[in-house]
Formats: C-alpha cells, structure tokens, sequence
C-alpha cells in the first residue's frame, strides 16, 4: 500500500493524481489533458483485495458520486447470415472462398444485462468437394460489433463508506468498448 502511495501521489499529494476541471457553463466535470487516470487505473489493479478495499473507502470519502460497475466478463453470442462465393470452382477438388455475413451480437457486460449490436463478419478459406452437394471447409474469419461502443443503464453499486449528498450518486453507469476478433472454422458444407 505504501508504495501505492507514494508512486501514485508523489511529492505534493497530487501530482501524479487524475485531476478534473468543471467548464464554467456546465456542471459535469471534463478531465484536464494532463490526466493521469490510466496510470492510476493499471496501479489500482495490481492492489490486493484488501489494498482496494481501502483506496475504495478513501475514494468515497473525498470524491462525490462513489459508484462502481463490476464487470468480471464480456461475453457475445452472434446471429449472423452469411452469403459465400466459391472463386474458383472450375473441375478443381480444393476450392477457395471468400463470404461476408451481416448479423447481430448479443453482448453481455453485467449479470443478466445484454445488448443488442450490429455486426459484421468477413470469411475466407478453402472448400474440398466430397460429392456434388457436400464439401468439408477450412477457414478464418474477421468479426467486428459497429456501433458507438456504449453500453448504458449498466447497474452501479454504492460504495459503501460514500457520503454523498442525495442526488449526486446514481443508479446506473456506462461503458464504452469496441469488440472485433478474428477466430478459425472447419466443418462440412451442404449445397442446395
């Protein structure tokens, strides 16, 4: 914890600490471009559970508004059509493929809350003719969620040592992500 402390605060206490002005016409607080909050997010990380625990309760005692989303995992489940073109199908046995699929991801950020996205999906591989209406594929893929990567009406949780007066906590929060991954297929094709 100590040295917690003291690579984070540094020599005055704040100096090495996220700082944040308010504009003169609006309320909401706008982060200065010195803003060291990534530094200070990766040194929270590597705290213990305990460690945490007690920056937490400092936290909610000095800054209004103590509320925490705890997101343990992201995960997406996709729906997605796909329309593919064999590009060279021409008395060859391996056939190469090109597809590109629209769809949807279900994207869960917290328990039981789910979003729904836009997605797209861009396949490439090779395809080996079995018999006249099957075939057996190798392949990649590239499958990117669009969208303006927010995740709101995310449940918050209080913290609970926050003292803030009512009205300034609130119940929800947001989170802002992009998602794109690329993975491997193989299976067995069927043609109509």
């Amino acid at each position: 914890m100590r040295d917690f402390v003291e690579k984070t605060l540094k020599e005055d206490g704040n100096g090495n600490w996220p700082t944040s002005t308010a504009k003169a016409h609006d309320k909401k607080p706008t982060p200065e471009t010195n803003d060291n909050a990534k530094a200070v997010a990766k040194d929270l990380v590597d705290l213990n559970r305990d460690e945490k625990t007690i920056v937490a309760g400092l936290l909610a005692k000095t800054i209004e508004g103590g509320e925490v989303v705890e997101i343990r995992a992201v995960s997406s489940t996709s729906v997605m059509v796909n329309a593919c073109y064999d590009l060279l199908s021409e008395g060859l046995g391996v056939v190469p493929y090109a597809c590109v699929g629209l769809g949807g991801n279900f994207v869960g950020v917290v328990d039981g809350h789910i979003t729904p996205k836009l997605a797209y999906r861009l396949k490439a591989g090779l395809s080996y003719q079995l018999s006249p209406e099957i075939s057996a594929f190798a392949g990649g893929f590239y499958h990117r969620v669009v969208g303006d990567g927010v995740y709101d009406d995310l449940p918050a949780q209080r913290l609970v040592d926050d003292t803030s007066p009512a009205g300034c906590t609130k119940d929800t929060a947001i989170a802002n992500f992009s998602m794109a991954y690329v993975g491997g297929e193989f299976g067995v094709r069927f043609a109509f």
